[in-house]
């Protein structure tokens, strides 16, 4: 009784700083930037094309170009902008680069940063700078020179390899490269290689960001083009993805034609484009009337697995002027903003503004019902409960659907719930052939380890261990299998804490302190039978709620049913059959016999699989335990794929709710 007490008194405490850790309801936020304005760069100068990226604790911006009264100058300098006392960011000061460089491509590696190429008074240069920031002094060194001077090139690191694509190759600006060069930064004495070119038009100006091992290429400026040829100047809208292993992929094009200053990752499967619109008039005729541009400057946002473009919010300037750099949580975007022919040149820094959710007093009502009732059943369970038995065998009185659907309930967890739904949102449902290895060997359980198990009369699997050798071995497997359970317990809460803290904007933490204290609360207090019990309440509620999520997802795709099922074949989302010999990929039989070996092991040897098919009254009926979880994984698989497809499908009809 007194356990009783302080268990509840826990629960109650949960649930109190839950209710304080949580957020107010909010409306949901359009614009998701909200952009603040950063001190000046030392100096009068406005310098553009400069080279950017963050080292140590510092962002770098190094060189650029200027107007000064004798025409356009190159800048050797290097500024330094870092976090004051305050966590305020200031400029700290000015340090000399190796040599004036301006419009380089630039990167950060190894926290590094790289100016590959760029141009000088004389012209495109083939210099690659690699720049570091210790001890509140610059240190530069210099890489392998690239094959030709290039000014103006796109470039990202992909693990160890530095690609950099395109750029301007003289100093008319009309000659330009068609080049897809690489360079292994982890070898000192590497020299560039000749890679295949992007299957397009050639370019510079492009931008290029680099995003789950795959380097991608947006847009820019079409070969011949310069900002002298004539009043506008036309922009590239084709895209493309390149991984070492496929090559080059043609993706969607962009909404419009642009040159960007910076492709930036943002999150797990979206890329933010910083750019200038379509057609951009002359300098100076855009400085007078920045209107004569036929876009304003948008944030474009692209989403990796639905191929899908959107605008995500409005840039603070009305020209980008320098590559924007992700730094940590942070934006940092400088440009000219022009007005009545007057142009200033500014920097900001942006905040996500976060997605304002309303959970409701319903949801919160529905929430707050099932957490008391898996308390309720807890207690209720523990009334009866006298003997061991009792506690961890449920008086071997629980019905064999029950059973079933308790054994059904073990296995489909979080992972089960969210993840095979989002794999089959990223890729295919190649996977969905691991769920039909449950009814291979279900047979295998029934015919030979449930007869073993029942025939025992132990209380747990371990204990044939002591039977049959020692009380050491015994032990170490339960050991094994407890430290197991700890990892796997460690995502299968995570998970869902994230999903409630995402709906409610309950502190993460309160919500794994909640989830896990509620799970102790019942399953402690009821036994074995307020654990199988609950599971039978939780298989109810996860399916029923997948399968109507799945409703409702599927008629609000444009088609229906219909139309989903016809457009995802289309694009190969249904691909399940992969035929080859190849182990390192999905193959059949790589996972047939994956899934087959690893669902072996918990339905033969897995204590929390093991004791729900010891509490049927006999073995006929535990034979119909495990036979009916079997028939349940094949409808299950089918729901959360589907719901994975549907997933896909309604975001690529509306990217706008991608965030």
């Amino acid at each position: 009784m007194q356990v009783r007490r302080y268990l509840i008194a826990a629960v109650l405490t949960v649930l109190f700083l839950a209710d304080v850790q949580a957020q107010p309801d909010k409306a949901p936020s359009k614009e998701l930037f909200a952009w603040n304005r950063l001190p000046d760069e030392p100096g009068a100068r406005a310098t553009t094309g400069a080279c950017r990226g963050i080292a140590g604790n510092a962002l770098l911006s190094a060189g650029g170009a200027y107007v000064s009264e004798e025409g356009i100058e190159w800048a050797n300098d290097t500024h330094v902008l870092t976090r004051n006392d305050r966590d305020a960011l200031v400029w700290t000061g000015t340090l000399e680069l190796i040599h004036p460089v301006s419009n380089a491509a630039s990167v950060t590696w190894d926290n590094s940063v790289l100016c590959i190429g760029g141009s000088s008074a004389e012209g495109p240069i083939s210099n690659v700078i690699r720049i570091d920031w210790a001890e509140q002094r610059i240190i530069a060194g210099q890489l392998a020179p690239l094959p030709e001077p290039l000014s103006f090139a796109s470039a990202g690191v992909v693990g160890s390899n530095l690609y950099v694509a395109g750029g301007v190759r003289t100093p008319s600006d009309s000659a330009n490269s068609g080049s897809f060069l690489s360079l292994d930064l982890a070898d000192a004495d590497a020299q560039w290689h000749l890679e295949e070119t992007w299957p397009g038009p050639l370019r510079y100006a492009a931008a290029s960001a680099v995003l789950n091992d795959a380097y991608y290429l947006f847009g820019g400026i079409p070969t011949g083009v310069t900002a002298d040829s004539s009043l506008e100047i036309p922009h590239l809208q084709d895209a493309y993805r390149y991984t070492a292993e496929d090559g080059w992929e043609r993706l969607a094009d962009l909404p419009y034609g642009t040159h960007a200053w910076s492709a930036v990752p943002y999150g797990p499967s979206h890329i933010l484009l910083f750019g200038s619109p379509q057609v951009l008039t002359k300098p100076e005729v855009y400085r007078q009337d920045p209107s004569s541009a036929s876009r304003p400057n948008q944030i474009l946002g692209y989403h990796t697995i639905t191929n899908t473009w959107t605008e995500m919010g409005q840039l603070p300037v009305d020209r980008v002027t320098q590559p924007v750099i992700r730094w940590a949580d942070k934006f940092i975007v400088s440009g000219e903003i022009a007005h009545s022919g007057v142009v200033a040149h500014t920097h900001f820094q942006s905040t996500i503004r976060p997605t304002g959710v309303r959970f409701g007093a319903i949801n919160y009502f529905v929430l707050a019902t099932y957490f008391l009732i898996l308390i309720g059943m807890g207690l209720y369970f523990a009334r009866g409960e006298k003997t061991e038995s009792d506690y961890f065998l449920a008086r071997r009185r629980i019905p064999w659907w029950a059973a079933g659907l308790s054994i059904f309930g073990t296995q489909l967890s979080a992972i089960t719930f969210m993840a095979i739904p989002a794999k089959a949102y990223a890729t295919d449902w190649v996977y969905i052939l691991g769920q039909a290895t449950i009814v291979l060997i279900a047979p295998v359980v029934v015919y030979w380890y449930l007869p073993f198990f029942r025939r025992l009369g132990v209380t747990t699997a371990y204990e044939y261990l002591e039977k049959r050798f020692n009380l050491a071995v015994r032990l170490f497997g339960s050991l094994t299998f407890i430290l197991l359970q700890l990892g796997r317990m460690g995502v299968v809460i995570f998970l869902p804490a994230l999903a409630l803290s995402a709906v409610t904007g309950l502190n993460i933490y309160a919500a794994i302190l909640l989830m896990g204290l509620l799970s102790t609360f019942y399953t402690a207090l009821g036994g074995m039978e307020a654990v199988i019990w609950s599971d039978v309440l939780q298989v109810v509620v996860l399916l029923g709620g997948a399968l109507l999520s799945l409703i409702i997802i599927a008629s609000s795709v444009e088609g229906g049913t219909i139309g989903l099922v016809s457009t995802a074949s289309t694009l190969g989302k249904f691909h399940t059959f992969t035929w080859s010999w190849d182990h390192t990929t999905t193959t059949v039989w790589v996972v047939v016999l994956g899934y087959l070996l690893g669902n072996l092991v918990p339905y033969t040897a897995d204590q929390t699989v093991v004791q729900r098919y010891l509490t049927t009254a006999n073995e006929r009926l535990a034979a119909r335990s495990i036979f009916t979880n079997a028939a349940l994984t094949i409808p299950a698989g089918l729901i959360f794929f589907s719901l994975g497809t549907a997933l896909f499908m309604f975001y690529r009809d509306n990217p706008q709710d991608l965030e």
